[in-house]
Protein backbone atom coordinates (compact mmCIF):
# COMPACT_ATOMS: atom_id res chain seq x y z
CA UNK A 1 0.00 0.00 0.00
CA UNK A 2 1.34 3.29 -0.31
CA UNK A 3 -0.43 7.28 0.81
CA UNK A 4 0.64 9.94 -1.71
CA UNK A 5 -2.32 13.05 -0.71
CA UNK A 6 -1.00 14.20 1.80
CA UNK A 7 2.09 16.02 2.88
CA UNK A 8 3.42 13.86 5.50
CA UNK A 9 3.13 10.83 2.97
CA UNK A 10 6.64 9.47 1.21
CA UNK A 11 4.80 7.91 -1.40
CA UNK A 12 6.91 4.47 -0.92
CA UNK A 13 5.18 1.24 -1.60
CA UNK A 14 5.04 -0.46 1.69
CA UNK A 15 3.89 -4.44 2.27
CA UNK A 16 1.87 -4.69 5.35
CA UNK A 17 -0.45 -7.60 6.56
CA UNK A 18 -4.28 -6.72 7.04
CA UNK A 19 -5.67 -9.26 9.61
CA UNK A 20 -9.08 -7.90 9.53
CA UNK A 21 -10.94 -4.82 7.74
CA UNK A 22 -14.32 -2.92 8.55
CA UNK A 23 -16.86 -3.34 5.64
CA UNK A 24 -18.96 0.10 4.71
CA UNK A 25 -16.56 2.28 6.25
CA UNK A 26 -15.98 5.59 5.21
CA UNK A 27 -18.35 6.24 2.09
CA UNK A 28 -19.34 3.06 2.13
CA UNK A 29 -15.93 1.32 1.38
CA UNK A 30 -12.93 -0.68 2.84
CA UNK A 31 -11.82 1.06 6.05
CA UNK A 32 -8.21 -0.20 7.20
CA UNK A 33 -7.15 0.21 10.83
CA UNK A 34 -3.45 0.78 10.61
CA UNK A 35 -1.20 0.04 13.33
CA UNK A 36 1.40 2.93 14.70
CA UNK A 37 3.80 0.87 12.91
CA UNK A 38 2.64 0.77 9.36
CA UNK A 39 1.23 4.22 9.27
CA UNK A 40 5.22 5.33 10.72
CA UNK A 41 6.15 3.27 7.13
CA UNK A 42 4.27 4.95 4.93
CA UNK A 43 5.53 8.83 6.56
CA UNK A 44 8.65 10.62 5.19
CA UNK A 45 11.01 10.60 7.65
CA UNK A 46 10.80 12.18 10.83
CA UNK A 47 6.82 12.65 9.97
CA UNK A 48 5.67 9.42 11.24
CA UNK A 49 3.72 10.86 14.14
CA UNK A 50 2.21 13.57 12.19
CA UNK A 51 0.86 10.99 9.94
CA UNK A 52 -0.39 9.15 12.96
CA UNK A 53 -2.33 11.50 13.93
CA UNK A 54 -3.38 12.60 10.34
CA UNK A 55 -6.76 10.53 11.03
CA UNK A 56 -8.27 8.73 7.63
CA UNK A 57 -6.13 8.98 4.59
CA UNK A 58 -7.10 8.14 1.34
CA UNK A 59 -4.26 4.74 0.13
CA UNK A 60 -3.75 3.02 -3.00
CA UNK A 61 -3.21 -0.87 -2.53
CA UNK A 62 -3.24 -4.17 -3.99
CA UNK A 63 -4.72 -7.22 -2.23
CA UNK A 64 -2.44 -10.57 -3.25
CA UNK A 65 -2.87 -14.16 -1.87
CA UNK A 66 -0.32 -14.78 0.59
CA UNK A 67 0.76 -17.24 3.40
CA UNK A 68 2.58 -16.33 6.23
CA UNK A 69 3.97 -18.62 9.21
CA UNK A 70 4.48 -17.10 12.53
CA UNK A 71 5.44 -20.31 14.80
CA UNK A 72 3.07 -22.58 14.63
CA UNK A 73 0.34 -20.17 13.60
CA UNK A 74 -0.38 -19.85 9.80
CA UNK A 75 -2.24 -16.86 8.01
CA UNK A 76 -3.29 -17.31 4.63
CA UNK A 77 -4.68 -14.03 3.40
CA UNK A 78 -7.50 -14.10 0.29
CA UNK A 79 -8.26 -11.38 -2.48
Amino acid sequence: MKCSEHKDCSGKVVKVMVTDLCPGGFAGGIHLDLSGTAFGALAKPGKAQQLRNAGELKILYKRCNSFYTFGSIIYKLNS
